[in-house]
């Protein structure tokens, strides 16, 4: 009988994780409360809900359920990050700082909190810690594009506009795909702005 249980968990696991991939979002999250009514332990799925109701713009249920599976398993990294981004999400910054700073201390090389911190430390007005949060994460992970991108709006915010363009290029280089409908004007605004008349 455990076993039969524990196969239906897996499956509608499998299906949520499915749902999530395949935008399905509500489906997902159906699949993921009803393998936490019957097992409110199941790490996976208290994190994947979270990062569903992230998605479905549910912010104050993702960072309950971000809780939920911290409580879990304290010391995740990837939960950590995903959190912080809720945070930020909530216009709570010095708490998403420091969520970002705790997947940190569990995984320095995790490039994904370092380059959200980044983005903590510059709506904080922290230029110069943001600028070295992109810099180390895009050194783990040359192509990350939104590292560049972000980087990019660090340094047009500094006023080093030559840096700031060419940020923004090599996103653009790595990941045409992902070109934000703000990386063109960010571009022409940095452009415009360049005092050398050579951007």
């Amino acid at each position: 009988m455990a076993g039969r249980a524990s196969r239906n968990v897996a499956q509608a696991f499998d299906g949520a994780v499915l749902a999530y991939k395949t935008g399905k979002l509500a489906d997902a999250e159906q699949l993921c409360q009803r393998i936490i009514s019957a097992d409110c332990s199941h790490f996976e799925a208290n994190h994947v809900l979270a990062v569903v109701q992230a998605a479905s713009g549910k912010h104050e249920l993702a960072l309950a359920s971000f809780d939920r599976a911290l409580a879990l398993r304290p010391d995740h990294a990837d939960v950590l990050s995903n959190r912080g981004n809720i945070l930020l999400a909530l216009n709570r910054v010095d708490e998403a700082l420091a969520s970002f700073d705790r997947a940190l201390v569990v995984r320095p090389d995790h490039a994904d909190a370092l380059s959200n911190r980044g983005n903590a430390l510059e709506r904080l007005s922290r230029f110069d810690e943001a600028l070295a949060s992109y810099d180390r994460a895009i050194a783990l992970r040359p192509g990350y594009a939104e590292a560049h991108n972000n980087r990019g709006q660090v340094l047009k915010d500094m006023s080093r506009y030559d840096e700031a363009l060419a940020s923004y290029d090599r996103a653009l280089a790595v990941r045409p795909d992902l070109a934000k409908p703000s990386w063109p004007s960010r571009r022409r605004c940095c452009k415009s702005r360049c005092p050398t008349g050579r951007c």
